[in-house]
Formats: C-alpha cells, structure tokens, sequence
C-alpha cells in the first residue's frame, strides 16, 4: 500500500468506482461529466492537497481538500474522502486520514475540519479518529429551487 499526490490525471482513473457506489449504494444519480466536475473543481482550487492511497497498483481511496488562511495560521478543509466500498472498514480510510493530517500540518495547518452527513456509519469513523462535533458552527442551507 501507497500513498501517494492525487494529481488530476487521477479523475479519470476514479471515476467509475465514484459512480459505481454512490449510485449503487447511495442511492444517488452521478455521471462521468458530473464526477469529472467536480473531483476538478476541488483539484483545481488553490492551496489544493490531495492523496491517493494504492494496493497493487490501483486507486482504492483519496482525500482533497484545500487550505484556507486565517489571521493566526491555515486551516485544511477536507472537501472529500472516498474509499472504495469493496475495501471499507478494513483501516485504510483511517490510514489515509492519518497521513492527510501529518501533510497538512506539515504545511502549516493547525486545524482540519470537514463537513460530513450527521449517520451512525460517518460518526463511527470519524469518532474513532478523533473528529467530533463542533459546538460552535453549524451549516446552513437554504433551497433555490
């Protein structure tokens, strides 16, 4: 096992085990131009960090996001983590966030936040690493359509 910079030549080899478990599991509706836009969008951002992890020579996992700076230092915004359903709880979304953490750090965050679904699933994980609530933001949305 690797892990390595998910560059954006990397979309293309991910894209069809995006799809396949996010409509097959989720139950959602992603296609190749969607998933291609968006995984762009956050590898183009500046300040971007990404990380692929690999076993035997295939992409069985990635964490991007981006740093954002504040008065008193960076923080990293972890905008996706994905790991591929065939390979979930077997640890390595926990690798992969481990070393995510050492290279944001290592380049000057002091913080990571993230914004996942409020499910008994996500909260295991990101419990069991050390990720909790916080108390004093919250997200807000409103429809526009």
């Amino acid at each position: 096992m690797n892990i390595e910079t998910f560059n954006i030549e990397d979309i293309q080899k991910v894209i069809p085990m995006y799809i396949d478990y996010f409509n097959n599991i989720e139950g959602d509706e992603w296609n190749k131009e969607t998933v291609n836009t968006r995984l762009s969008q956050m590898v183009n951002r500046q300040d971007y960090l990404g990380l692929k992890l690999v076993l035997d020579k295939k992409i069985i996992g990635f964490a991007l996001g981006s740093f954002e700076q504040f008065f008193n230092g960076k923080i990293f915004h972890l905008t996706e983590i994905f790991i591929d359903y065939n390979y979930q709880s077997k640890g390595y979304g926990k690798v992969l966030m481990k070393e995510l953490e050492q290279e944001a750090k290592s380049k000057g965050a002091f913080k990571l936040t993230l914004q996942a679904f409020n499910d008994e699933k996500r909260n295991k994980f990101y419990n069991s690493i050390g990720y909790k609530n916080n108390n004093n933001l919250v997200t807000k949305s409103k429809n526009l359509i």
